[in-house]
């Protein structure tokens, strides 16, 4: 869903259709990502950059709102894809986007 001033909206696919989302932001010819969804979003935000005719390396940011899994588990698997991108993130985060094994352990002991 495109809104304006160079500002898309990528459905991630997590738990159903328009649940959770992506958001790409394009000026210039550059562009950055805000949040990732999980690791099968990742498909989905390339596929959007590549229907608007972005280049993966004309992507700068993929900046991340909170390091929950739904918004941040692809930031790793995205970056790998965009290779001038830097990853923004408030500092409490990093240690989680480094070491992700306390998120997930999280999220398995709440789904049981």
């Amino acid at each position: 869903m495109d809104f304006d001033h160079g500002i898309s909206a990528i459905d991630t696919g997590f738990f159903r259709p328009q649940f959770d989302a992506s958001h790409l932001i394009v000026e210039n010819g550059r562009a950055a990502f805000v949040d990732t969804g999980t690791n099968y979003s990742v498909p989905r935000l390339l596929a959007e950059l590549s229907a608007k005719r972005i280049a993966a390396d004309a992507v700068d940011y993929v900046i991340l709102t909170h390091v929950h899994l739904d918004h941040a588990g692809g930031a790793g698997l995205l970056m790998q894809q965009l290779p001038n991108a830097r990853a923004v993130i408030h500092p409490r985060g990093v240690r989680h986007m480094v070491d992700p094994g306390a998120l997930i352990a999280g999220t398995r002991a709440e789904s049981v």
